[in-house]
């Protein structure tokens, strides 16, 4: 039986895969947060603010996922950005050489 290596490329892909799931729960959990569940004085357009929204869950479920998914989209970002160091470092360094 031959073993695959997580090459570069699959990690590359797995981290934008990881990143495209954590931006559209942000996106969901933030419009359900918006319209269906909005906090205040309830006088939101699709919910009063009190009750459940999608899936029956309510507004601090909501709040829960919309927060650790933006603190994994923000980890997710940080790995991404140290695996691509050296090639932001050379477009700095050369943006800064052409001034």
């Amino acid at each position: 039986m031959k073993r695959r290596s997580f090459s570069r490329a699959r990690l590359l892909f797995a981290l934008a895969s990881a990143a495209a799931i954590a931006f559209l729960l942000q996106a969901v959990s933030g419009l359900v947060l918006w319209k269906v569940l909005p906090g205040g004085d309830g006088g939101g357009r699709f919910g009063n603010g009190a009750g459940e929204g999608s899936f029956g869950w309510d507004r601090h479920t909501w709040l829960d996922i919309h927060d650790w998914s933006g603190v994994a989209l923000v980890v997710i970002i940080l790995v991404h950005v140290y695996l691509h160091r050296k090639w932001l470092w050379h477009q700095m360094t050369t943006l800064v050489r052409r001034r």
